[in-house]
């Protein structure tokens, strides 16, 4: 097993062969000492950690579970984009052989492999949840080296990945590149979304469309900020830019057809809509929730609703806070919390610091403020929630636990904070325990890491000479400086395991038992280690994931 240290003239070996490895794959006039290598990824799937390398025309996994050489698949394909599910890759691109456009569907941990022939060039890609569907889009700002004469954006393919077809369908609106794509939950249907429209595509048995233009009177178009569908997938909760009104579409899916109308949600004494929250499956009964700023004075509005459009359901509630976001617990509770807000803009009274309970059928409520601004997203869990934050107006990186507690008498707000010895990175949730894993900067001396590769940044070289963004430490420092921790935090009793690495982290998660920190540079550099062991001695460090089809022979055609 190799050890955790980088070993300097394999990382030296890597990055002085690295364009004289790829230089078979550029065309004619690209140069490949500055060509850059483009790829999709990591992303878990299957339980093993997936690049697609678009350079090389590769597939290449690590299954952290089997501690030997990434696995390197041919694709045979010039690659536009990808996408990762949860079992499978979509691979888009057109075929080497005849330059057909083609989807690849990579099936895991099989590595099986189909390919649907398509009717048009594409270089956009979104897959569903289920993996079931796709939808193929036309982007002209994403074409990259392929020359593009003209393209009908409004042409998109709705690909069946189950029965390996693909069919057109024309959008027909005024509006040019779709700007996103949603699917409902059972893949019954998907949302198109442009500016000024949003089309509804059936993907079962019905193959009908609905077209729901989003205009002003004076024929401006209405630019949609959040498109979500409920988790019965019968309503289209639609947020528009500038207005204080939920818009709700009811889609009515038979055999079929596929129809519709619309709702429009209004809360007294409302004025900005800021944020709508859906329930998860198991407690959704119908009802979703939205935030908005109040039309007079400081504070915001929540408020439950019932999604058929029963005015009388609306359940409004007052707060004193300056929220801006708003969530549902798996317990059906809600949590309201401040935006993140990046360091340099923080003036102590943005709003990033409120938190708040609320039980909208008891009619309780509980307010409470975090130590600093919110850097990030919170972690949601069952009653709990984990903040990344500032301490005041300090330079010192907090995690708070939240905990929304409930009894039949009172709804309340639980902080526990954990004081942080670094600058927090990136971090993700454990979907099993509820955990919360962090990638955190800190100081190389005295950490226990490896010494660094260079001896100083005139040997590291620019690229080395990066600059942490919330700015804690002097500009002086290089990353030769600076080293990286995967850390765990328990949801229960805020119990801390961590792993020093040996370089800065860019991105860390979670696949299967196993975590992984993601390490700045553009070859693919890993470090993999047990969830329930973060001993050194049991941490394995990938370098060059990316090139490992090129510096080996173990190359398999799909």
């Amino acid at each position: 097993m190799k050890a955790l240290d980088k070993n300097p003239s394999q990382t030296v070996l890597f990055t002085a062969l690295a364009s004289a490895l790829w230089a078979p794959h550029c065309t004619a006039n690209d140069d490949p000492s500055v060509m850059p290598l483009r790829a999709s990824g990591p992303a878990v799937v299957g339980e093993q950690l997936v690049w697609v390398n678009h350079t090389t025309s590769q597939l290449i996994a690590i299954d952290p579970s089997i501690v030997r050489t990434p696995k390197v698949f041919a694709l045979d394909q010039e690659i536009a984009t990808a996408a990762f599910g949860q079992h499978e890759v979509l691979v888009l691109g057109r075929s080497r052989d005849d330059e057909v456009p083609v989807v690849d569907i990579v099936q895991f941990p099989s590595f099986d492999r189909k390919r649907i022939s398509l009717f048009a060039h594409f270089n956009r890609l979104v897959m569903s949840k289920s993996g079931r569907s796709a939808i193929l889009i036309h982007d002209i700002s994403q074409t990259g080296d392929a020359p593009v004469v003209a393209q009908n954006q409004n042409e998109i393919a709705v690909v069946d990945l189950v029965n390996g077809t693909a069919r057109r369908v024309l959008l027909d609106t005024e509006s040019t590149t779709p700007r996103n794509v949603i699917f409902s939950p059972e893949d019954q249907q998907a949302a198109v979304v442009l500016d000024g429209a949003i089309v509804l595509v059936g993907l079962g048995s019905s193959t009908d469309r609905i077209k729901v233009p989003l205009k002003l009177p004076s024929g401006g178009l209405l630019l949609p900020e959040r498109v979500e569908f409920a988790p019965d997938g019968q309503h289209l909760m639609i947020t528009v830019s500038g207005t204080s009104e939920v818009i709700v579409m009811n889609i009515y899916n038979t055999d079929e057809t596929l129809d519709g109308s619309l709702n429009f949600i209004s809360v007294p004494g409302a004025a900005t809509l800021l944020d709508i929250a859906l329930p998860p499956v198991d407690v959704y009964d119908g009802h979703v929730a939205a935030l908005f700023r109040r039309a007079n004075g400081p504070g915001t509005i929540a408020a439950e609703f019932d999604v058929s459009g029963d005015a009388s359901s609306v359940m409004p509630v007052e707060l004193s806070g300056t929220a801006s976001r708003i969530a549902y617990l798996e317990n059906g509770m809600l949590l309201i919390h401040g935006a993140p807000t990046a360091w340099a803009t923080y003036s102590g009274s943005s709003g990033a610091e409120y938190v708040a309970a609320w039980a909208p059928r008891e009619g309780r409520r509980d307010e409470d403020l975090l130590a600093g601004p919110t850097l990030g997203p919170p972690v949601l869990g069952q009653t709990t929630a984990f903040f990344v934050h500032r301490e005041g107006t300090s330079l010192t990186t907090t995690l708070t636990r939240v905990s929304l507690e409930a009894s039949a008498t009172r709804v309340a707000v639980e902080l526990r904070p954990l004081v942080l010895g670094g600058v927090v990175k990136d971090y993700a949730a454990d979907p099993r325990t509820g955990g919360i894993l962090l990638g955190i900067d800190i100081p190389r001396a005295n950490s226990g890491a490896a010494p660094p590769l260079f001896e100083d940044d005139e040997d590291a070289g620019a690229d080395y000479n990066t600059i942490d963004p919330y700015a804690t430490y002097p500009a002086s420092e290089w990353i030769g400086d600076r080293t990286g921790t995967l850390t765990f935090v328990d949801p229960t009793d805020l119990a801390i395991r961590t792993l020093i690495l040996d370089d800065p982290v860019e991105r860390v998660g979670l696949v299967g038992d196993y975590v992984f920190a993601v390490h700045a540079g553009a070859l693919g550099d890993v470090t993999i280690a047990p969830l329930g062991n973060f001993d050194r001695a049991h941490a394995v460090r990938y370098d060059g994931a990316l090139l490992a089809g090129l510096l080996t022979a173990n190359e398999v055609n799909l």
